[in-house]
């Protein structure tokens, strides 16, 4: 930490400290008022730090020096545009200690940088905290997070996607990081999920030396076109198809295969229908193959050919699944209408393979579901609808 108390309660900050050399120690946390040494070494920014066997509630794990330098980066931007940030202030009526706050048109916000490893509950904690006192926290992740693999996947944990915010449109989701090292801010757009934790993606960077904060009030729109490939997609059905599965104690799972049972079929013959990318499939932790499937067995053992049904039938059927354990919500804190978003744009996919209906506020099954009895005929018939879906 930056800021630290003397012996006749005197706040000295190492970033706003222009008078010299420090007052003499002994030096205290503001929060616990326990002491606290000084360190000024070669490798490190200088800070105060508590003593290892010392836990403060003000401070939830020590702090790495990518941490420190994002404090100390984000302090001076902010700066630099006019807003007067307060460096790790203690709100006692909550019991926590904000990286950084600030105000903006009359808004309160709080940074809450985060390096190490958080759960989605402290997540979720935090954030509830600050807006109860009408505080709207803004989550910045640092880059040494993110792991990228081929074919532009990344892994997002689940504390993570908790934090997604949406962007000014409303139609796409997006994580900030910041990298210390590059200093940038960095945007990561999620837009076609594959498993509870990966994602194909888009990052987008911004230095800090000509962006403006307003970047991390409102995130922006990508400045380019997000999109999976035609070839990319149908490999990753290939790999849901004909992969190792890794179903056994998944709930989701689990009963879909016994709703396949009924159809004298198995999950890897799902219809070729289901697992495509759109709008929204974030919304449920289970890959989109998965509740796409339940969805088209659901209305074709619940309705007929022809017949017509609101939206409105198969989300309350999806909430009941919810609520018994079958399929999980991601636990979004900024995007609280995911899982409608999710229904609307997927009823529209099955509009364009002629597989529902739009009739006014309704929607009518168009024809029936089909089935493949192979992997070999249930891939031909991915790249047939590939064709006129993208």
């Amino acid at each position: 930490m930056f800021n630290a108390l003397t012996a006749n309660n005197h706040v000295i900050s190492l970033l706003t400290n222009d008078v010299g050399p420090l007052p003499p120690g002994p030096y205290y946390c503001p929060v616990c008022r326990r002491e606290v040494r000084y360190k000024n070494g070669s490798l490190r920014h200088p800070h105060f730090a508590h003593k290892i066997e010392e836990a403060c509630h003000g401070q939830s794990e020590p702090e790495s020096e990518d941490h420190l330098q994002a404090k100390l980066q984000l302090y001076e931007w902010l700066k630099r545009h006019q807003i007067q940030p307060n460096l790790e202030r203690y709100y006692p009526s909550i019991r926590r200690r904000a990286d950084l706050s600030f105000h903006v048109k009359g808004q309160h916000f709080v940074i809450e940088y985060q390096a190490a490893d958080v759960s989605v509950q402290e997540c979720a904690a935090r954030t509830s905290d600050y807006r109860r006192l009408l505080i709207e926290p803004i989550w910045v992740w640092s880059s040494k997070r993110r792991r990228s693999f081929k074919h532009g996947e990344y892994s997002i944990h689940q504390s993570e996607w908790s934090t997604m915010r949406d962007t000014p449109s409303g139609r796409l989701i997006v994580l900030t990081y910041l990298d210390t090292a590059a200093r940038s801010l960095q945007f990561l757009y999620p837009h076609a999920t594959t498993s509870l934790s990966r994602s194909k993606a888009s990052v987008e960077p911004y230095a800090l030396a000509s962006a403006f904060p307003s970047l991390l009030l409102q995130p922006p729109e990508p400045s380019f076109f997000l999109s999976v490939s035609k070839p990319q997609w149908l490999y990753q059905k290939q790999k849901w198809r004909f992969g190792r599965n890794h179903w056994r104690g998944k709930r989701d799972t689990a009963y879909l295969r016994s709703m396949f049972a009924s159809n004298r079929s198995d999950i890897p013959f799902f219809p070729a229908e289901a697992g495509w990318p759109h709008l929204g499939m974030e919304a449920l932790v289970s890959p989109p193959y998965v509740w796409q499937s339940w969805m088209l067995l659901y209305l074709q053992e619940h309705t007929k050919i022809n017949q017509t049904f609101p939206a409105s039938f198969v989300r309350h059927a999806l909430s009941m699944c919810i609520e018994q354990g079958i399929f999980t919500e991601r636990p979004f804190l900024y995007l609280p209408n995911r899982k409608e978003v999710m229904l609307e744009h997927y009823f529209h996919e099955l509009k364009k393979v002629q597989l529902l209906i739009k009739e006014r506020t309704h929607w009518k099954w168009g024809r029936p579901l089909y089935i493949p009895n192979s992997l070999n005929e249930a891939y031909e018939r991915d790249k047939y609808w590939a064709d006129r879906i993208w």
